[in-house]
């Protein structure tokens, strides 16, 4: 577990981005293509038989899943900003970050 404790003024936004180390092999999720990135219109994800995909917003809600093959991730009803794309397989999981224009 890691714990941040930020000290700042209440009116101020502060990011933490961190890279974490984990056991997962780095060829589970490697052919997995995400993009584009910037994204405008859709996003497309390749290579992805046998995974569940998740995008969350950055409130952390869920706002698109999908448990298919390839696919088209239609943006028309998201807003512009970050999003983060989950990709499970086998108890493990991969997070990808994506802007939407």
């Amino acid at each position: 577990m890691v714990t941040y404790h930020l000290v700042g003024y209440e009116t101020a936004e502060w990011y933490v981005f961190v890279d974490v180390v984990t056991d997962i092999p780095e060829y589970l999720f490697s052919q997995v293509k995400v993009g584009p990135n910037p994204a405008s219109g859709e996003i497309n994800i390749e290579n992805t038989r046998n995974l569940s995909v998740f995008v969350y917003n950055t409130l952390g809600r869920i706002v698109y899943e999908s448990f298919v093959g390839e696919m088209r991730i239609a943006l028309t009803d998201l807003q512009p900003g970050f999003y983060f794309i989950k990709l499970e397989k086998d108890d493990k999981s991969e997070v990808r970050k994506v802007i939407v224009n």
